[in-house]
């Protein structure tokens, strides 16, 4: 209910009206106000514009923004695309599913899929208007429209499906990055300049049994020592290279997943636009036109917040996935850090065993 109330400047109230706002109708009206004891006055009378429109969600503001000005929409969506292919030409290739000649279909195929639609709602119209022409029949040629797919089901091609996005980091692509490989060839050298050393003990008098058992041992422990000095440089650099390659991951499925709603807002608006001209070709009657047009605007309303709810489902399960697959990798790293240590050790000891057995 609406109620509307006239007063003077003073609050003297002069005359009131409940109306229930499922009657109200769009165009100038004269609505005549009644007494605090809900009498009706002669006299007082206000004269109104009533404006009936479609109630739009906070979330679909943005959406809707799209189809009143598709010019500026195509516009910020070329932009978009543009700055999508700068960032991804220097990371890694997109898959085939994801390929913008994939993502954005030619205009043909968009005719394609649209035509089909299109005919059944004129077709089901056509039947309806042509037994009587009743507001009735209309409205259930409005209900014989395209529904909604159902639940987990898309109307147009998605390439979040594509298990590329969310594909797992391999180790050993990464141990061949230049980051990586500067710090190995910085433990090879220091290695090699142990070793150096150690070949020049190895020409000492073999008399010297004691000394030189001991000069092999410090010489076995320096170079232990060097390579569990850049264990944590080399397995902190493949864990910054894991996470900066999640990160690269999860920027291009959201990028996906933002290119795919402007897709799909831009096929509905195009849909929308043919089943609206299809209405006024069927119908005459300015009044019935406008009510079928209503329909058909917040049917297609309803499939949009559909689709994107959908499409938005799917890229959280694909962003979990993908979390799931990091904290496996990092688990993996962490596994073999403690190995590469613990084999040191080992090694340490057998050498160390080793040369004591050779100088006894």
């Amino acid at each position: 209910m609406i109620r509307i109330l006239l007063c003077e400047e003073t609050g003297k109230l002069l005359g009131h009206r409940i109306l229930p706002v499922n009657g109200l109708r769009p165009g100038y009206r004269h609505v005549a106000l009644r007494s605090e004891g809900n009498v009706p006055l002669s006299q007082p009378m206000l004269f109104v514009k009533i404006v009936v429109k479609d109630y739009v969600p906070d979330a679909m503001a943005a959406f809707i923004d799209a189809l009143s000005n598709p010019i500026a929409y195509q516009s910020e969506l070329q932009k978009r695309e543009k700055q999508l292919e700068a960032l991804i030409e220097d990371d890694v290739e997109l898959p085939d599913a994801t390929r913008p000649e994939q993502a954005h279909p030619s205009a043909e195929a968009r005719r394609t899929s649209v035509v089909p639609v299109a005919a059944a709602a004129v077709a089901a119209m056509t039947r309806s208007t042509s037994n009587g022409g009743s507001l009735q029949k209309s409205a259930e040629a409005a209900a014989a429209m395209p529904t909604p797919p159902p639940k987990g089901q898309f109307i147009f091609t998605v390439s979040l499906t594509d298990s590329a996005l969310v594909e797992a980091v391999d180790l050993d692509l990464l141990r061949k990055h230049p980051a990586y490989e500067k710090v190995a060839s910085k433990q090879e050298k220091e290695v090699a300049k142990v070793k150096k050393k150690q070949g020049r003990v190895g020409q000492m008098r073999r008399s010297q049994t004691d000394s030189m058992l001991s000069l092999h041992k410090d010489q076995l422990k320096q170079e232990t020592t060097v390579l569990s000095k850049y264990c944590a440089p080399l397995f902190d650099t493949l864990g910054a290279l894991v996470k900066e390659r999640h990160e690269q991951q999860r920027r291009k499925l959201n990028d996906v997943l933002h290119r795919q709603e402007m897709e799909l807002k831009r096929q509905l608006d195009e849909r929308n636009k043919a089943e609206k001209k299809e209405l006024a070709k069927r119908h005459r009657d300015k009044q019935e036109l406008s009510r079928m047009k209503r329909e058909v605007q917040q049917k297609h309303i309803n499939m949009a917040v559909n689709e994107i709810q959908k499409l938005r489902e799917l890229h959280r399960a694909k962003d979990e996935e993908l979390a799931r697959r990091q904290d496996e990798t990092q688990r993996e790293l962490a596994r073999q850090r403690e190995e590469y240590e613990r084999r040191l050790t080992d090694e340490l000891k057998q050498k160390c065993d080793k040369l004591e057995h050779e100088f006894q």
